[in-house]
């Protein structure tokens, strides 16, 4: 019987953590190890994961002596795994019972499969339905998207043991950027047969701490880097910046040239934010960062046309 390791890195998710953990206990596929690290909450996340290990041998605990972020604590754990398939549980996300029998007979019927995601739902804070997460199912269609996006809902992701073995985990230039799981599945998928599987079986919650959502030059231009490396792995046999000394000036001169018309209007970041938070329909947040785009630049008309179009959507709404 095939043996799987869940991974939850958990940080001030006390309100929704219980969900999380009950999710997983609640499958229908039970070999496995549930590893969670609490990453020095101030709250109570350390003490609820401590109730639920007192109650189930399946759970294993590694917290955190000091606060390592989301992508140090996710490597963390992966090097712990001992299941013949890894996988991954946000803690402030929920899975559906039949989850992981539904990723592991996607890997028993098919052998050329390495790595299987899901698609979702988005829900908001109070874990109400705000939206369908659909996702590329075809693995050739899939492969070809994810030269210019992201095709996976990164927790969903279950891969063999043995991807882990020859890639390892998410590579340190993302850490406290975001979009590693990008960068992650994307070099898989140029190896590797990888598939989402069309059931909605992942909820993620979309609410304002989310790290998606933290104001960032850098983050926000992440993605553009992932898309970035992935053209100079085609171009050079499979090197990027960060695998190759002789390719990284190139990544420099890419983020100098992406960087360049933020640095030139300090306050087109926050009209882009606000952008996506009105799409995440997270009002309040577009509003904050409409005000922080008029405090950036007060005498652009643009600015204030991005806060009144803002306030009118969310009254609307």
């Amino acid at each position: 019987m095939n043996f799987i390791s869940i991974i939850m890195p958990a940080y001030n998710c006390e309100k929704y953590i219980q969900k999380a953990i009950d999710s997983i206990l609640n499958q229908t596929y039970t070999h496995f190890e549930l590893l969670i690290a609490d990453d020095c909450s101030t709250d109570n996340t350390k003490k609820i994961i401590d109730h639920y290990k007192n109650q189930d041998t399946r759970i294993i605990t590694y917290h955190n002596e000091k606060n390592q972020g989301y992508h140090n604590t996710c490597n963390k754990l992966m090097t712990l795994c001992s299941g013949d398939f890894i996988t991954f549980q946000d803690a402030d996300d929920w899975s559906t019972p039949e989850r992981l029998s539904l990723q592991l007979a996607a890997f028993s019927n098919d052998d050329e499969l390495m790595l299987c995601g899901t698609c979702g739902v988005i829900v908001d804070e109070k874990g109400d339905y705000m939206r369908d997460s659909i996702r590329e199912t075809d693995p050739v269609q899939l492969a070809i998207n994810l030269q210019s996006s992201n095709q996976f809902i990164g927790a969903s992701i279950m891969i063999k043991k043995s991807v882990y073995q020859e890639f390892g985990g998410y590579r340190d230039f993302f850490n406290q950027i975001g979009w590693e799981d990008y960068d992650w599945a994307f070099r898989i998928s140029e190896k590797y047969k990888c598939i989402n599987l069309p059931e909605k079986t992942y909820y993620y919650r979309q609410h304002a701490n989310s790290i998606s959502k933290n104001i960032s030059l850098r983050k926000h231009i992440c993605k553009d880097i992932v898309v970035f490396l992935g053209e100079q792995r085609r171009k050079n046999g499979g090197k990027d910046s960060l695998n190759s000394t002789e390719l990284e000036t190139e990544l420099e001169t890419f983020i100098q040239e992406k960087e360049a018309p933020y640095l030139e209007d300090p306050s087109l970041l926050f009209r882009e934010k606000a952008a996506v938070f009105m799409y995440s329909k997270l009002y309040k947040e577009a509003i904050k960062s409409s005000v922080l785009a008029i405090k950036k630049a007060p005498t652009k008309i643009v600015n204030y046309r991005t806060l009144f179009y803002c306030i009118r959507k969310s009254i609307l709404s």
